[in-house]
């Protein structure tokens, strides 16, 4: 994390500061002790599982619409820094594509664009809102803009389903 932030930051700096320094500075730790944030974005797998287990991100794949079963699931425990790549790896695999003539020349675009896709995900996954997926389209709803975040992120499962 801590050569993402400098490099995104453009702050070279930033490699040279302790650990405890650089998770003070991001807000990740308060008081000596941890935050969530740091555990959703930086915590062990079995510290997640058995703190916040609710904390995990389903994706659930099928082939057809009307299924009910599905043909492919997976349940993401990891820090949301490992998570949201494996979160991608999983919808690419499966990501069509579309030709499109420009000139004398035909692209294959893919369906899902991995920037955009990371965008809804990080959306959603603060909403902890259910999304139907389809395997040319992914439909994203937000519920009220009334409810709690906070709440949601701690207390509410997230769920996807991948349906084509």
């Amino acid at each position: 994390m801590k050569e993402a932030y400098a490099e995104k930051q453009k702050n070279q700096l930033f490699l040279t500061q302790p650990n405890l320094q650089c998770l003070s500075d991001l807000h990740l730790i308060k008081e000596s002790e941890l935050t969530y944030a740091s555990l959703i974005l930086l915590g062990q797998e079995s510290a997640i599982q058995r703190l916040l287990p609710q904390s995990a991100i389903f994706l659930e794949y099928r082939n057809d619409i009307g299924q009910i079963t599905f043909d492919d699931r997976r349940l993401f425990y990891q820090p949301y820094l490992i998570a949201i790549e494996k979160i991608w790896n999983f919808i690419n695999l499966r990501n069509g594509q579309v030709p499109v003539q420009q000139g004398p020349y035909i692209f294959d675009i893919p369906y899902f664009n991995k920037e955009v896709i990371r965008e809804a995900i990080n959306t959603n996954l603060l909403l902890r809102h259910f999304n139907a997926a389809y395997c040319n389209k992914i439909i994203f709803r937000a519920p009220p803009p009334h409810i709690c975040y906070i709440f949601r992120i701690l207390h509410i499962p997230s769920a996807y389903k991948i349906i084509p």
